[in-house]
């Protein structure tokens, strides 16, 4: 397998050391305008501009969250009369004069926006989205990485571009602020508790995500480990059942988070580009159990040998990233019945679909960073 390093600091971890402040992605657009705030649909001249017998006034918001969005996480401005003609030249949008039909519209935007904007667009393994409401842990972990959400809330989309954990609020952009949605104040830039996301007007029930990315650096093939500098501590979590790579007497299980020592990771750059990953509770280090890479082959901690089994390569792709053992065609897994950790048979080249290995891409959240 290819090993060429790449000299990258990834987006996630920015984010997570600069209190998740996304860093604006670069565009192809020369004279590409600055985002300064929530873009309202209720503001001139959008009463002006009708797609399918309605104007982007009175059923834009399908639209005008998806701008917010990609404003926040890049700085810039998308051009809304484009987007809504090619919105609804899909079908995807004022069909016939009813504003956003989002299960065909969110999932085509990476592929005309990416590119531009520096953006992309997670609406699950089956672009269905998330059906779901402000409880869910994936929505939170994942603001706090700093993605940002499209949000349907009854009859309207809102974005919602952050989540405080200290006071449980969501952070809102409402493109049209409204008293019966409490949105009506600061221009639609809002925060939300939770409980008030999951009530009347504003009870959300769907939501897919947003991303900053750079479509030449951020998202590898799957054939180049990502170089993360030579010492850095973090949780490990598997995204799909939210749960934490935790050091239990020297066998490592997918726990609930805790914030206990057990849970963290400290990462060491290996000459091979590979890390060794030690316990910090235990001092004991992460290892392939007795080197043997068939299938379901547990992960254990056992004292340093700097042996293959003992060094992971990281590597990223479709928004997480992943480990492989140094040399073995593996990927580090998680047993969701059992919840222990295991290696499996790798499907991560390059042009593999994402829900071949879906179940096994991890969450790196990174405490502290030495070096890179």
């Amino acid at each position: 397998m290819k090993k060429t390093m790449v000299k990258r600091i990834t987006s996630l971890v920015m984010a997570l050391l600069i209190v998740f402040a996304v860093v604006p992605a670069a565009t192809n657009e020369a004279n590409a305008a600055t985002y300064t705030g929530v873009v309202r649909q209720s503001d001139s001249p959008w009463h002006n501009y009708y797609y399918g017998g309605a104007s982007l006034a009175d059923t834009g918001c399908g639209l005008f969250s998806l701008v917010n969005c990609v404003g926040y996480l890049t700085g810039e401005l998308m051009d809304i009369p484009s987007l809504a003609s090619w919105a609804h030249s899909t079908g995807a949008f004022n069909r016939y004069g009813d504003g956003t039909y989002r299960l065909e519209l969110y999932p085509l935007v990476e592929a005309k926006y990416g590119a531009q904007y520096g953006i992309s667009v997670d609406c699950g393994s089956d672009n269905g989205g998330w059906w779901s409401d402000s409880y869910s842990s994936l929505l939170k972990t994942r603001l706090q990485q700093g993605y940002v959400a499209l949000g349907h809330v009854p009859n309207h989309f809102i974005a919602i571009v952050g989540y405080d954990a200290a006071s449980n609020q969501y952070h809102v952009y409402d493109s049209a602020p409204a008293s019966h949605r409490g949105t009506n104040y600061n221009g639609g830039d809002v925060w939300v508790s939770e409980a008030g996301l999951n009530y009347g007007w504003m009870e959300l029930d769907w939501f897919c995500f947003l991303s900053a990315s750079d479509p030449t650096d951020h998202k590898l093939d799957g054939e180049e480990a990502v170089d993360m500098g030579k010492d850095f501590y973090a949780r490990i979590s598997n995204p799909a059942i939210n749960k934490y790579f935790t050091d239990v007497n020297n066998e490592v299980w997918a726990n609930d988070f805790t914030g206990d020592a057990n849970q963290v990771w400290h990462f060491m750059r290996q000459a091979s580009g590979a890390y060794l990953v030690g316990n910090s509770s235990t001092a004991k280090f992460l290892s392939v159990k007795d080197a043997n890479y068939e299938d379901g082959t547990k992960l254990i901690t056992e004292s340093v040998t700097y042996g293959t089994n003992q060094k992971f390569y990281i590597y990223y792709m479709y928004n997480n990233f992943y480990m492989m053992p140094e040399g073995k065609d593996r990927t580090v897994d998680v047993d969701c019945t059992l919840f222990h950790t295991q290696i499996c048979g790798s499907e991560t080249g390059n042009g593999k679909d994402e829900t071949s290995f879906k179940a096994r891409s991890l969450n790196l959240e990174i405490i502290n960073v030495y070096d890179g």
